[in-house]
């Protein structure tokens, strides 16, 4: 196995509808020099919350009249997210000009934050700029980040469903830099996401 940050799903017939969401990690052998520079690693995982109980959605699909369980009712960023009209932000923080790794496991970072891609499901790929990533089940990216905005200022992060009409609100974090507050939240709006349908923006 390559060298990198991995996601781990035990599922099984009885846990359908959930399963836990795990992470683990892929050191270098003793001796390898990674081609990448930078300051600091944070690993995002990225997942769907339902809000009614598993065992009612086990119910619908191993029922005789099966039914789906839907479009997921929040997104979740590290297991956090908004519910019942209270935002519970993430914060990362970066020192101004720090240049960090962040591993993204199934967005975009608004304020003129760009991320470079530099890995692919534990394989380096040719770097990319890019300002928002489609990142799909199971996949998982690394991407460079620089803090290199007005350190004075608080920055949304936002995650939103592609590829389908989405039925469910994005989910949101607040990139904090040091040493600021980590209580205070931008002044700006959250960050826009790209069409649903917008399949020419995927394959670019």
């Amino acid at each position: 196995m390559s060298t990198g940050w991995y996601i781990f799903l035990p599922w099984s017939p009885r846990n359908a509808a959930s399963c836990w969401v795990l992470r683990f990690i892929v050191h270098p052998k003793p001796g390898f020099l990674e081609p990448l520079k930078y300051d600091g690693e944070l690993s995002i995982i990225i997942n769907d919350w339902w809000h009614n109980a598993v065992h009612e959605q086990e119910l619908g699909l191993f029922s005789k009249e099966f039914r789906w369980v839907g479009e997921p009712q929040s997104l979740l960023i590290e297991g956090r997210g908004a519910y019942n009209c209270s935002l519970v932000p993430t914060g990362a923080v970066p020192n101004s000009g720090d240049c960090g790794i962040i591993k993204l496991h199934p967005c975009g970072i608004g304020g003129g934050h760009n991320m470079t891609v530099v890995e692919a499901d534990g394989h380096y790929v040719e770097p990319v700029e890019v300002d928002n990533l489609d990142v799909y089940s199971g996949e998982s990216f690394s991407v460079l980040f620089t803090a290199n905005q007005d350190a004075s200022r608080f920055y949304w992060a936002g995650i939103n469903v592609r590829g389908r009409n989405p039925k469910t609100p994005s989910g949101l974090a607040i990139l904090n830099y040091l040493p600021n507050s980590p209580t205070m939240r931008p002044t700006t709006p959250a960050p826009v996401s790209p069409l649903w349908n917008d399949f020419a923006l995927s394959l670019s």
